[in-house]
């Protein structure tokens, strides 16, 4: 066989290769997705889970609907920013439900517009008396290095903002004891529009899936390009 026959058959080897692996990659990354969507779709369609005067373990609620009973401590408040919304700078606002126990749970109440991504006024937004607030709970971990607490300005209460939150510094700020997950509060009419409460984010596994047939039909066209090529040019012989 000629070399150039050989260095052809040698790229389209290489080239069909990587390509096949790369979309047996994204075919792994979808099939990961999509059952990460099934399990939280089955999770959001569940009945809450109802807890009134103590917290639950975190174990047996993370990835699960959750109704706790308490009051929110307004007079402590965190404010996670860099939160964009439909392309809208916002903060998403956390504030601890204290349950009758005198233990707390944190609580993100939604999201609220602002024009620097860092500050807002969820003392705008009140929301006193004894409430029952329903959640999807999430493991309350700890974030990347880097991204401090800042402390705000309020009226009548203490404001914080930060990137992430992080159970080391968030319970050195809070006189209860706090849980090891936290709730997403579920939209509804129990709740009002702002803070905009919302769904966690869904996985998107059509993605990973259109890059995986893209990348077997490039494999496919390096080998169907590859051998018109060389018969064109005489090296498969007749």
């Amino acid at each position: 066989m000629k070399p150039a026959a050989l260095l052809l058959l040698a790229g389209a080897v290489i080239g069909a290769t990587v390509s096949v692996g790369l979309g047996l990659w994204q075919w792994g990354r979808w099939q990961e997705r999509s059952e990460r969507l099934a399990v939280l779709e089955h999770a959001l369609a569940e009945m809450p889970r109802t807890y009134r005067d103590s917290l639950p373990p975190s174990e047996s609620v993370v990835g699960r609907r959750v109704r706790l009973a308490g009051r929110y401590d307004e007079t402590r408040q965190l404010l996670l920013r860099g939160r964009a919304n439909a392309g809208e700078p916002g903060v998403e606002v956390v504030t601890p439900l204290v349950l009758a126990s005198g233990q707390a749970v944190l609580v993100n109440r939604g999201w609220l517009a602002s024009e620097d991504g860092a500050h807002a006024r969820p003392l705008d937004y009140p929301e006193p008396g004894e409430r029952q607030v329903t959640g999807y709970a999430e493991p309350l971990t700890k974030g990347p290095a880097g991204y401090p607490y800042l402390s705000l300005d309020g009226d009548s209460l203490t404001l914080f903002s930060a990137a992430h939150l992080d159970p080391d510094s968030v319970t050195v700020r809070l006189p209860y004891r706090v849980a090891g997950f936290w709730l997403r509060e579920s939209p509804g009419p129990s709740v009002g529009p702002l803070p905009r409460r919302s769904l966690p984010p869904m996985p998107n596994p059509g993605m990973h899936l259109g890059y995986a047939i893209q990348w077997f039909a490039i494999a496919a066209l390096i080998l169907a390009g590859s051998a018109w090529l060389g018969r064109s040019r005489g090296f498969w012989g007749t």
